[in-house]
């Protein structure tokens, strides 16, 4: 893929965008976008058309609400960029074995197309002006590293830059989402009389990644050996200076006797004090 990447902006724009977009202000407002669409027009796709569609289908077929504009418009949007870059298409032109191509697709993207953090905003103001020109740093993918990993690889390789992007994974969840909203998106067209067939479904029923059934979801918890290290940790620093054994004797609350953090923690009504543990009369 080019640089450009992003089509769509924010969605207060979207409306303002697709009103343009067949106008000479869009040349001015959105100049890399202009350029960008007039690269794949020389090459025979009609992404200007598609865009509009796309706008169109965000504007009139769903809700303002934050999150379905969000779900909705990353999955079009990166079908669309799917369409123009690997298959050299239009949208319109969409066949069951181009769904099916891009679900390998979204399985397993190119590490170039993934960031390491999400970056909302796919168009900025270029400096003192109303031109909005692409967000260089914006990608299709995200792969979030939870904070807890980042800690631990700093204390690892202290100044080195991490890169995950190798074990990027899409979850069951997610790709079922993917499925859902191309139906959406492929539903709306249709109704819209621009494609004549929705091919979701087969390529759903015959997909190689979706796992049939409920799937098992392991419980957010330490094993024991992660347990026992971190249990060490905990007890060394305790010893070695008394401001933390409060920090164990807590930790050590919670997991021995089952306690939830609400049961140590002050409330307005309630303050918990030392004195509270008391033998369990039914237990002696």
């Amino acid at each position: 893929m080019t640089s450009q990447l992003a089509i769509t902006d924010t969605i207060d724009l979207q409306a303002s965008l697709r009103d343009i977009l067949d106008t000479q202000e869009f040349k001015s407002v959105y100049p890399t976008l202009s350029e960008y669409l007039d690269s794949f027009e020389q090459q025979g796709i009609p992404a200007k058309n598609d865009l509009r569609q796309l706008l169109n289908f965000l504007v009139t077929g769903l809700s303002n609400a934050k999150g379905t504009q969000s779900r909705f418009r990353n999955e079009a949007e990166r079908f669309t960029l799917f369409c123009w870059h690997e298959r050299g298409k239009s949208v319109l032109d969409t066949k069951l074995e181009d769904i099916k191509l891009y679900i390998d697709w979204i399985w397993s993207p190119p590490k170039k197309l993934i960031a390491d953090t999400t970056i909302s905003s796919r168009f900025k103001y270029r400096s003192n002006s109303d031109i909005r020109v692409v967000n260089p740093e914006w990608r299709p993918f995200v792969h979030r590293t939870p904070k807890a990993n980042r800690k631990i690889e700093l204390l690892i390789a202290p100044g080195k830059a991490s890169s995950t992007k190798h074990a990027y994974k899409i979850c069951q969840t997610s790709l079922r989402n993917s499925y859902a909203s191309l139906n959406v998106f492929f539903k709306w067209l249709i109704d819209a009389e621009l494609v004549m067939r929705n091919y979701l479904a087969d390529a759903k029923k015959n997909c190689k990644y979706l796992i049939k059934g409920k799937v098992y979801q392991p419980p957010h918890t330490f094993d024991d050996e992660v347990w026992d290290t971190f249990i060490k940790c905990l007890t060394d620093a305790a010893d070695g200076n008394p401001k933390f054994e409060i920090h164990r004797f807590v930790v050590l609350s919670l997991k021995v006797l089952f306690l939830r953090i609400s049961e140590l923690s002050s409330r307005d009504y309630y303050t918990p004090l030392f004195n509270h543990f008391r033998p369990d009369p039914k237990a002696c």
